[in-house]
């Protein structure tokens, strides 16, 4: 990457859940990985998401509105695809929560493997507790299992060979992404 440039792209769709974002941004912050920029792009949200990314005051996290809810969280991951300066694309969802290391983890091993695509090990926390952990399915097709974006990271050029988030799917867009990632052959790695 040119000087300057962050290594990371981090973009949170969100829509209207400005509260909870709050602790998803945080979650940003507390990386032990710094070199990020933060792009936080609401659907046509109407509620006071632009306050609370402004609070923040950190100069690496940008946010945008949409004019109009799209009704998925494609378009707002492409508007900031477009704008996105790092090397490598990170996405979180705005009711997500990283662990510190996870940004760090991720970055080393894309360079440790030289994989167009790393993903990590989710956990699903619900008021019960625990519901279960999940990572990358082998066949994107089975619906068994569940995927997350905010556990992968992968290269930006990633999307110049498998095109962007696919904003006709109101479900299912993450298996899509993924589903295309494998057609073409992306090296994935854990």
């Amino acid at each position: 990457m040119a000087a300057g440039l962050p290594k990371i792209t981090v973009i949170i769709p969100t829509y209207n859940l400005a509260g909870i974002l709050r602790y998803a941004i945080k979650s940003v912050l507390l990386q032990d990985f710094h070199d990020f920029e933060v792009w936080v792009v609401g659907d046509g949200c109407m509620d006071d998401t632009e306050s609370v990314v402004r609070s923040f005051a950190d100069s690496r996290i940008h946010c945008i509105n949409l004019p109009e809810n799209s009704g998925t969280p494609s378009r707002p991951r492409n508007e900031a695809l477009k704008r996105a300066k790092g090397e490598y694309i990170a996405y979180l969802g705005h009711d997500d929560l990283w662990f510190p290391w996870h940004l760090s983890e991720l970055s080393s091993c894309m360079e440790a493997r030289k994989c167009d695509l790393a993903y990590s090990i989710g956990v699903i926390v619900e008021p019960g507790g625990v519901r279960g952990a999940f990572t990358m399915a082998e066949n994107a097709w089975n619906g068994r299992f569940y995927l997350s974006p905010s556990n992968w990271l992968h290269r930006k050029n990633l999307t110049d060979h498998i095109g962007l988030w696919s904003s006709h799917i109101r479900h299912g867009d993450d298996r899509d992404f993924i589903r295309r990632a494998q057609i073409n052959g992306t090296s994935m790695a854990l």
